[in-house]
Order: C-alpha cells, then sequence, then structure tokens
C-alpha cells in the first residue's frame, strides 16, 4: 500500500512568464511482507492549472528521515518533475 503525502509546494516563473506550481510529495510504501516499508518521492509540475509533468522514484531509502532530507533540498532549489529524477540518483548516490 503507498500513500502520498503532499509535504512542500512552491511557485515559480518560467522563461515565458507562467507560474509554475510545483508539488512535492512523500510516498510511503509498506505491505505485509515488508512492515519497516520504503519511501519514495512524486513531484508535480503544474502550469495554468494543468499537470504538466510528473516524476515518481520509489524505494529511495527505508529511512524517511532521509526522504524527508532529499524532499526538503529539492523543494528549497525548487527542482521541477523533469530533472527530479537526476536530482535524486546524484543525492542517493
Amino acid at each position: 500500500m503507498s500513500t502520498y503525502t503532499l509535504k512542500r509546494s512552491s511557485k515559480l516563473i518560467d522563461e515565458r512568464k507562467h507560474t509554475l506550481d510545483i508539488k512535492y510529495f512523500l510516498i510511503e510504501e509498506f505491505t505485509i511482507r515488508q512492515p519497516s516499508g520504503t519511501y519514495g518521492i512524486k513531484v508535480d509540475t503544474i502550469d495554468n492549472g494543468q499537470i504538466t509533468d510528473t516524476c515518481t522514484v520509489n524505494d529511495i531509502t527505508q529511512k524517511k528521515e532521509e526522504a524527508l532530507y532529499i524532499l526538503e533540498k529539492m523543494a528549497d532549489y525548487e527542482v521541477t518533475a523533469i530533472s527530479a529524477k537526476d536530482v535524486i540518483e546524484d543525492m542517493v548516490f
């Protein structure tokens, strides 16, 4: 079972002068066989009320604090869904 919890959101202006909403979700995944669970991150980029890009990266870590740290850093630097996977890979490995 997976739960998605909105942890942060931000607004930024793109090169076309459009306001983009960026939403950062913590993914918590638990199964009967793996009660400790794993954590991932989902990032949505929203332009004019429509989701234009989504990035979901599951199984980043088994430590909630580590996933939250990565999510917070991404939100601080306004990482969009387009580059989220690369940023997560760089931070984890």
